[in-house]
């Protein structure tokens, strides 16, 4: 029983403003280049990897309860992060705890969206 798909690639899809997904089975989701998504919601699933690159209007990015490791948050908060300067996208919200803990590096970037962007962001801090 259950939904047994693994993997999902949303990258042709260029006028998909949201999809909401949670509690599934996926462990890779491809959702770069969608200029029009705004939404993603990938709580309570198992993902290890999210590819968010060139998603340049995301706004609310929930993907809380997941498998991600340090590297792989790392490199959903550079995604959003190039998004957001390149937008000049304010007042977001963006929660992915209960994943890895994001590095150094990816902690500093964190706080350029909260300080500088005015985002509402939520990471495992240790």
């Amino acid at each position: 029983g259950g939904n047994m798909i693994r993997y999902m690639d949303f990258s042709k899809n260029p006028r998909m403003d949201s999809i909401p997904m949670c509690a599934n089975k996926l462990d890779s989701v491809n959702i770069s280049n969608n200029p029009n998504l705004v939404t993603i919601s990938f709580s309570k699933s198992q993902l290890t990897s999210l590819d968010i690159s060139n998603c340049e209007n995301l706004m609310d990015i929930t993907v809380n309860y997941n498998k991600m490791g340090t590297e792989e948050v790392d490199q959903v908060i550079s995604d959003l992060l190039d998004a957001i300067i390149k937008k000049n996208k304010r007042d977001g919200i963006f929660e992915i705890h209960h994943n890895a803990v994001p590095s150094a590096q990816g902690l500093e970037k964190v706080e350029i969206m909260i300080n500088q962007y005015g985002w509402k962001v939520i990471t495992d801090k240790e």
